[in-house]
């Protein structure tokens, strides 16, 4: 048998079929579901160190108004 036959023999995957449609959600499954998401975070908390991500500058002087630095300073060389 050849590479391409036996290629050819083999079953070609299918998409499952879908579930099926249960509507919307009812009130009490809504809180329910939301009562279940409240508890997953009770007590979450980020534990990386936070960072700015934007920062102000002044237009006047092009400097960051807690650093008192140019952007073109902080351009790495």
């Amino acid at each position: 048998m050849t590479p391409l036959e036996r290629l050819l023999q083999e079953e070609i995957p299918v998409r499952p079929t879908p579930a099926p449609d249960r509507g919307p959600w009812t009130p009490e499954q809504q809180a329910a579901h939301r009562a279940d998401l409240l508890n997953a975070l009770d007590g979450w908390h980020w534990d990386r160190p936070t960072r700015p991500h934007l920062h102000l500058v002044d237009p006047a002087t092009g400097s960051h108004p807690d650093t008192h630095t140019t952007h073109e300073e902080k351009r790495p060389a």
